[in-house]
């Protein structure tokens, strides 16, 4: 289990094309900017988030951005 401090990053960001999320932590930019500035409690919303995203990413190959918009 994470500690609520730790970033999810894997130290290597990649966005892709398609999703706009990072290829390794699944977050938009907004979240990866904003990582430093958030509390403990948008860090636990932004990790439930990457949970929804990578479900959805793990079940449905081919998806491009408006699919993910509601996971935001």
């Amino acid at each position: 289990m994470w500690k609520e401090t730790e970033t999810p990053c894997k130290g290597s960001c990649e966005i892709d094309e398609q999703t706009h999320l990072c290829k390794h932590c699944l977050r938009t930019l907004d979240e990866i900017e904003s990582w430093p500035y958030f509390n403990n409690n948008d860090k636990r919303e932004v990790y439930k988030l990457i949970q929804k995203r990578r479900t959805i990413l793990d079940s449905v190959p081919e998806l491009n951005r408006q699919d993910l918009e509601w996971v935001s």
